[in-house]
């Protein structure tokens, strides 16, 4: 512990009340300490804020000179800060000195130190009076303040559930089981819960409340934190807001600090368009740039996110976490399932607090596999966003190469190739029931049907492809690419390849039966290294139909109808 931060704690207990015995008792006057508000003891992290006061009321003593002493004790060593403000020490009870010398006299609780950062364990501090003789005298008359400071959790796991919409009752259903075991020493389980307050079950109450969450807690009001640190508490709020998740994501990592972070979104996922939308806020919902911006502007950065959501495993995704820090991200490509098991996937971390953020997610995506091993129409990965920037920089020049009528076939071959190997090292680990054997790999990309007419053009949906809404639209040159696709050509130098056309063209019916706009870019990527003239569709040819996918996002972020 440094002296300086040892010196400003002992002077929490140094200015008051010891008396010599031969010429006053301690039940003539009253004196006091308290470290954050709290009487006698206080436990804390080692990250939060220490405050402590103390306080000295003289009754008919006031004026009789004494020795003021202020001592903390940790183990066997003692600290005392002397009359220049110093902490001293390690030092021999014999030979501490007063911080005073001088009359007694009543004193208003006075804040003597706050700082934060102490070392963990158990400080004992010590507030006294004697004789003025500048002796620690043996019938020194004292106080004490007990201030344990305990260390950061291994895991803080922090849950956004967003039940204000049609999912409120899984979301129920979904508390309840993580509160089968809740927190313990090494991991720290809080949940931020808003609900539309459709369901009567746990209440029956509406708005949004902060848990810790413990063994058979139930997700009601009388269990929820009482102030988020403004003197209130549960409120109304907009999840789809993005400072909203910033505030639940700094409240939990101040209150519970942690050597590393998990976040689990859970709500309607919308894939590149965002997700967690709120009904109670005009059907709200946050944009992936907006994710990326909520995360970025938190006071830690988290280690995992696991997106309980519909299509949102999609490069776009990815992409919008890697620039926000986030090392690591467990997702679904397809519709997703509403009853994750959220206390089972987590049995591996608790037996193994010590895991490293890829150790937990890992495992984490293998449980999730093992529950949904019946489900034919599951998908789920785990992806390491460290790979992220090669992985855009690989789609990026994938995209160019499609449009560059200079180079051949063969070359942009080869650039999907090494594409595939990038999505290799990119996806850790993958699984998919049986709908989708030899089209799904791990990560989707925005690849939507175009719309025949009289002329092939874009979906709606196209006119909010931009970087403002996916950082990736930019990045990855996929708009820049897809605008050839839809006869939306930014220049004349360039044309998409014919090549190209065909092999989209082959694969709507395999994907947009079911409504999505987005493709298996490792699949994609297949089928152009495996490309077969003499077997494949006529370039020139398209599938004619109506455009497929979410539903539009014209008239705002309304996504009502969608997901699930």
């Amino acid at each position: 512990m440094s002296k300086k931060l040892m010196a400003s704690l002992l002077f929490v207990i140094a200015c008051l009340c010891s008396f010599a015995a031969d010429a006053f008792t301690s039940s003539g006057f009253t004196m006091r300490i308290t470290v954050n508000g709290l009487t006698n003891s206080a436990t804390l992290h080692s990250n939060e804020n220490v405050s402590v006061k103390v306080s000295l009321s003289c009754g008919s003593y006031a004026g009789v000179a004494a020795d003021w002493w202020v001592l903390a004790g940790k183990a066997s060593e003692y600290y005392y800060l002397n009359s220049s403000g110093q902490w001293i020490g390690p030092a021999d009870l014999a030979c501490v000195r007063p911080v005073y010398q001088g009359a007694l006299f009543d004193l208003a609780p006075v804040e003597i130190y706050r700082g934060a950062g102490l070392p963990a364990g158990n400080y004992v501090l010590y507030f006294g009076l004697d004789a003025r003789n500048g002796t620690l005298d043996p019938d020194v008359v004292y106080t004490t303040g007990a201030l344990q400071i305990i260390p950061p959790a291994k895991w803080t796991l922090m849950y956004y559930l967003d039940g204000d919409n049609n999912l409120e009752p899984d979301f129920l259903t979904k508390f309840t089981q993580l509160a089968q075991g809740g927190s313990d020493s090494n991991i720290s389980i809080v949940a931020q819960f808003d609900r539309a307050g459709n369901s009567t079950n746990f209440g029956y109450w509406s708005g949004c409340e902060r848990f810790y969450v413990t063994n058979g807690m139930t997700p009601v009001r009388e269990c929820a934190v009482a102030d988020w640190d403004d003197g209130i508490g549960g409120r109304a709020v907009n999840m789809g807001e993005p400072s909203t998740l910033t505030s639940f994501i700094n409240w939990a990592a101040y209150h519970y600090p942690a050597e590393r972070y998990a976040l689990m979104l859970g709500d309607h996922g919308f894939g590149w368009r965002g997700l967690c939308i709120d009904s109670s806020s005009d059907d709200d919902y946050m944009f992936i740039t907006e994710l990326k911006n909520a995360l970025t502007n938190a006071s830690i950065a988290v280690d995992l996110v696991v997106m309980d959501a519909c299509l949102m495993q999609m490069v776009e995704t990815l992409h919008e976490l890697a620039l926000a820090g986030v090392d690591y991200a467990i997702g679904s490509e397809t519709y997703g399932q509403t009853d994750w098991p959220y206390r089972a996937m987590l049995d591996g971390l608790f037996q193994h607090p010590e895991w490293t953020a890829r150790d937990a997610a890992v495992d984490m995506h293998a449980r999730l596999a093992s529950y949904f091993s019946t489900r034919e129409s599951i998908t789920l990965s785990l992806a390491d966003l460290s790979q992220a920037p090669l992985l855009v920089s690989n789609v990026s020049a994938l995209a160019g190469g499609m449009v560059n009528t200079s180079l051949t076939f063969a070359a942009v071959q080869a650039q999907a190739a090494a594409l595939m190997a990038q999505i290799n090292r990119t996806i850790i680990s993958e699984y998919h029931g049986a709908d989708w054997n030899g089209k799904a790999y791990g990560m989707t990309i925005y690849f939507p049907q175009p719309v025949i007419g009289y002329l092939v053009h874009a979906p709606e949906s196209f006119d909010f492809y931009i970087p403002s809404l996916t950082t990736f639209a930019a990045d990855g040159l996929w708009h820049y690419f897809l605008s050839f696709r839809y006869n939306q050509a930014p220049d004349q130098e360039h044309q998409i390849k014919g090549e190209i056309v065909g092999i989209h063209s082959g694969m709507l019916g395999e994907y947009f039966e079911t409504g999505q706009e987005c493709l298996d870019l490792y699949d994609f990527c297949s089928r152009i290294v495996n490309y077969q003239p003499a077997l494949s569709p006529a370039t020139g040819g398209e599938q004619v139909g109506k455009a497929q996918g979410l539903p539009q996002m014209s008239g705002g972020k309304s996504m009502a109808g969608a997901g699930f």
